[in-house]
């Protein structure tokens, strides 16, 4: 926590604890940077200022973070539109994520008809009553 939140954030406490693991430490100072501004990357909506980050990030000396690098290069172009258009498909995780929750809880157990009714958020069989019969 006390590496990822921004300096003028942390209190009088939280630079007395970090201070010893900076100087104990100092690879650490290069890994907070490292955060800070992959963090701005994201928060300027620049691929420039991302593609920048790469470049920085996989000469670290950090193997994860050059892993992490490496993984996002493999799909560089999915990755500058993620972070420089302002369209998110988090309302369609969202729903898939419901959706496979619901479906665990029942275990498999349940038939269409109970699945149905714990997804839809309205009376179906009234709506549909004349429509659909089950089989």
């Amino acid at each position: 926590m006390l590496l990822t939140k921004p300096q003028a954030e942390l209190d009088a406490s939280d630079h007395a604890a970090l201070r010893p693991l900076l100087r104990h430490c100092p690879d650490l100072a290069e890994l907070q940077q490292l955060g800070h501004d992959f963090k701005q990357a994201f928060q300027l909506q620049s691929a420039e200022a991302l593609s920048a980050w790469m470049e920085k990030a996989s000469r670290s000396t950090f193997g994860a973070i050059h892993r992490f690098t490496t993984g996002l290069r493999r799909d560089e172009a999915a990755i500058a539109a993620a972070v420089s258009l302002p369209w998110s498909n988090g309302q369609v995780e969202g729903q898939v994520h419901r959706l496979k929750l619901i479906k665990r809880q029942m275990y498999g157990r349940a038939g269409f008809q109970l699945s149905r009714r714990r997804v839809l958020p309205y009376k179906y069989d009234r709506c549909f009553a004349n429509s659909y019969r089950a089989p």
